[in-house]
């Protein structure tokens, strides 16, 4: 990967996006796409996550767990 290094006041412009970013020059083409950073991250934690998922496991335990649960005041009442 290529790295540049961009003036403050474009740093600002960037870090106020929240999703992805087309960028464009000012004829209207293309340069590239602009991911900020914590969106990066958060993309590589969510197929880190879903490789780990084994969701037959998830859905046998939805199954054989359904309506065995209790409220947050029934839990509560159970606290000292």
């Amino acid at each position: 990967m290529s790295t540049i290094t961009v003036e403050p006041e474009l740093v600002i412009l960037l870090k106020a996006l929240n999703d992805q970013t087309e960028i464009r020059d000012s004829e209207g083409q293309r340069v590239g796409v602009f991911t900020p950073q914590w969106l990066a991250d958060q993309d590589r934690l969510i197929d880190k996550a879903s490789k780990k998922l084994d969701m037959a496991k998830a859905k046998r335990v939805l199954a054989a767990e359904r309506d065995q649960g209790i409220t947050t005041e029934e839990m509560l009442k159970k606290l000292p």
